[in-house]
């Protein structure tokens, strides 16, 4: 039966990836426990803290069936399944002080009080888990991500709910109607989407196909955007960039993104500007992918301006030491932004300040580099 989960805040309804748990590459790790010196190969070793503790507020809810097997995907690497509660029967199964913070609470496979965590893996900037469902009742899933440089710890919450199969499908039923206002609620098109049988879906929403109406041009470019057809996308996204509300919204976000898959400059700078006014959806990963597609397509001056507004809007990003990256790497570009010491300042930045960093090594081996060509001379 594969799996049918469906959250109500975003969680992934996928089936879990094969493969176990990726261990983190040891360069990653390589120079913590050296000392830098001006000039030198040696690196810089961070002060241990105390972790702070931090209780995230939102928290997911989703919904499975006994024997159901379901993904969970958390923003960042590096996140840890610490156990679970089951508030019903009033027991902390695996608590948050009283599990290890390297290993899962279980081995793969094992079953634990209703649900049975499968695996892990981190790939992507992202975390995720795999588990089924194993008995009917509410169970607590617990994370933590450990921030060795800023010494806190962040935990959170999802609210796994395993129901009955006449129930699973009435919640099915209620979180797939469409919004209110269209004159049919495509229900049936609508469950498709949300299993994934896209042509299907298709199908169903371009026979019962209204001109003028946002929801289904929403639905059928978001289709073809999810299918590689992004001229098509492109197509139906214009069609609600004179729609109110979020659809409008979703439309500009839409075609930023096929902008960025076709790698059509000209369509992505038509909508530059109405990209960064949006409010009501997460800029955070499109302005990155936006500013190494500028970067790497010889427009520093936009890259610039993309990075710039990444760390006004998150000063607390995920992706910051991407963008220092990325800035170090516009600085020593060979442009009329060239500044050389800013380079070497902000990707010392990067392996200093983010030492678990895909980037630290690569900022690591360039402030080498124009250390020995630039700045140390012999």
């Amino acid at each position: 039966a594969g799996s049918a989960l469906h959250g109500r805040s975003g969680t992934s309804a996928s089936m879990p990836p094969a493969g176990n748990e990726k261990e983190e590459h040891p360069e990653a790790i390589s120079y913590r426990e050296q000392k830098t010196q001006p000039g030198g190969n040696n690196k810089p070793t961070r002060p241990e803290a105390a972790p702070e503790t931090k209780m995230e507020g939102n928290r997911r809810e989703i919904f499975a069936r006994p024997g159901d097997r379901l993904e969970i995907i958390l923003d960042n690497e590096g996140w840890l399944y610490t156990g679970q509660n089951n508030p019903a029967a009033g027991s902390a199964l695996h608590g948050r002080s009283g599990t290890s913070a390297s290993m899962p609470p279980a081995a793969s496979g094992a079953s634990q009080a209703g649900v049975s965590f499968l695996s892990r893996d981190s790939k992507d900037r992202k975390t995720s888990f795999s588990f089924q469902a194993l008995d009917l009742g509410e169970y607590e899933l617990i994370f933590q991500l450990q921030n060795n440089t800023s010494g806190t710890v962040r935990d959170k919450v999802v609210d796994l709910k395993v129901v009955p199969e006449e129930e699973f499908s009435a919640i099915m039923l209620e979180l797939t109607q469409p919004a209110a206002g269209n004159e049919e609620h495509y229900a049936h098109a609508e469950r498709l989407f949300s299993f994934g049988e896209l042509q299907s879906a298709l199908i169903e929403f371009l026979e019962k196909y209204q001109e003028g109406n946002p929801y289904l041009n929403d639905r059928i470019a978001a289709i073809y955007a999810k299918t590689g057809e992004h001229y098509a996308a492109v197509k139906y996204y214009r069609k609600n960039l004179d729609a109110t509300g979020v659809y409008a919204d979703k439309a500009v976000l839409g075609l930023i993104r096929s902008g960025l898959a076709l790698k059509d400059n000209a369509l992505l700078l038509d909508h530059l500007g109405s990209f960064l006014a949006l409010s009501s959806q997460s800029l955070e990963e499109d302005i990155i992918k936006m500013a190494h597609y500028q970067s790497e397509d010889g427009r520093p001056a936009v890259a610039f301006s993309l990075l710039n507004e990444y760390l006004k809007r998150y000063p607390s990003g995920s992706y910051l030491d991407e963008v220092y990256y990325l800035l170090a790497h516009l600085f020593e570009y060979d442009s009329g932004y060239r500044d050389l010491k800013k380079a070497r300042s902000l990707y010392h930045k990067v392996y200093d300040e983010y030492p678990e960093s895909v980037f630290a090594e690569e900022s690591y081996q360039r402030v080498r580099y124009l250390d020995r060509h630039f700045f140390y001379i012999q």
